[in-house]
């Protein structure tokens, strides 16, 4: 069944990338798909774009990830917009946010992107000493750069750090340093990946060194003013529970489902950590969304969530967690239904913020909504106006850059 927040997880270049850091998890998906470059080609795009927007859901989103998804160029995403200004009924709201290295983000780049209201991530770790131990071989620079860009044409984006063996124990320096470069939209996602032999890899943090990592953060984000002056995703996200309004972070919730992942190839899978030839349930090409999403494979993924650790029932953080990403429990004892690599954190972070936030929620209950991504206007009938900013009707224009 597909969600009234349900979104789509795409990957245009599949797993090619022009960083090729060390602790990507996606790096392993270009086992299974022969050759290369892997480009999405036209028709799958359409394809996608069509059956997306076909749900009428209140927002239709689109997330553009990789691998790195600007080697798809700028005349590409065109016509990703166009497709999407094609396909898309009166009045219908279409999001679009794009997760990204930095390395290719220029001028033209951010004027697009603004232009269109792309909601942009960029990965970034923190001072250059901490992010270039993993980062593509010494990056930094680059990303500032293209940091740089955004800021000025005004595209609206966040930072994504990665939590890993290099900075575990250093939160409160990459938090205070992230602040001091003015960025207050933060979210930090730890690199659990595990060898062939299932022991964890040299780059992530230990059980407990996420946990760690996040209180530090958390201590120096309450110092600065907490809710309302910087958003970190996950603060925000377990405001929400307690708020019962939805977390809107897919590890909080007892289901996997909220979204699909279609590849390169219109090849669809449940979970980007999850790219792999056991867990393909089906081709965009081939089948309608809600056909995929109701699949014996989809099905099987969603509720495999539900389904923890007896122990897990006593724990009084159950219902913020539900028992852990089925990518840490696989990595963790080899199935979905093991014990989560990353609980020893979850229970420190826990144990050290929970009774911070049962205070706090009713304060700022008012004002919970995780911030929306900004949505590029809306497709108008024939005769509106095209968003592109030419002047010109939306069917003598689909947005085509003058």
């Amino acid at each position: 069944m597909i969600s009234p927040n349900f979104s789509l997880l795409i990957k245009p270049a599949g797993p090619d990338c022009n960083a090729r850091c060390a602790y990507c998890f996606y790096a392993v998906a270009a086992e299974q798909f022969a050759g290369g470059p892997h480009r999405m080609t036209v028709d799958v795009l359409r394809t996608v774009t069509r059956k997306m927007l076909r749900l009428g859901l209140p927002v239709s989103q689109f997330c553009w990830q990789g691998g790195e998804p600007t080697l798809m160029g700028l005349e590409w995403f065109q016509q990703a917009v166009n497709f999407q200004m094609q396909f898309g009924r009166s009045g219908q709201s279409v999001a679009n946010a794009l997760q990204t290295n930095g390395l290719l983000i220029d001028e033209a780049w951010a004027a697009f992107l603004v232009r269109y209201k792309f909601l942009v991530g960029v990965s970034l770790d923190g001072p250059a000493a901490l992010h270039d131990v993993y980062r593509g071989g010494g990056t930094h620079a680059r990303v500032m750069r293209a940091v740089g860009a955004l800021r000025t044409a005004g595209v609206e984006f966040n930072i994504l750090s990665v939590v890993n063996r290099a900075n575990e124990g250093r939160g409160r320096e990459v938090y205070r340093w992230l602040r001091d470069q003015g960025f207050d939209f933060l979210q930090f996602i730890p690199a659990v990946e595990t060898d062939e032999h299932g022991r964890p890899r040299d780059f992530a943090p230990t059980p407990e060194g996420y946990g760690r990592f996040m209180c530090e953060v958390f201590d120096a984000w309450v110092e600065e003013g907490g809710p309302g002056k910087v958003y970190v995703r996950l603060f925000e996200s377990v405001l929400s529970r307690l708020a019962g309004a939805p977390a809107g972070n897919c590890i909080m919730d007892k289901r996997c489902d909220h979204y699909l992942v279609v590849e390169h190839n219109g090849d669809v899978f449940p979970c980007d950590f999850f790219v792999r030839p056991d867990m393909r349930i089906g081709n965009i090409g081939e089948s309608d969304l809600p056909e995929l999403a109701a699949a014996a494979g989809a099905t099987a993924f969603a509720a495999a969530k539900g389904v923890w650790p007896r122990e897990c029932d006593a724990c009084r953080f159950l219902s913020l967690c539900h028992g852990g990403c089925l990518k840490d429990r696989e990595r963790a004892g080899g199935t979905f239904s093991s014990k989560a690599y990353l609980c020893p954190s979850y229970q420190i972070f826990y144990n050290h913020t929970y009774e911070w936030f049962a205070r706090t929620v009713e304060r700022v209950a008012a004002r919970i909504a995780r911030p929306s991504p900004p949505q590029p206007a809306a497709p108008g009938g024939r005769n509106a106006a095209c968003p592109c900013g030419s002047g010109k009707k939306l069917k003598e224009c689909r947005g085509k850059v003058r």
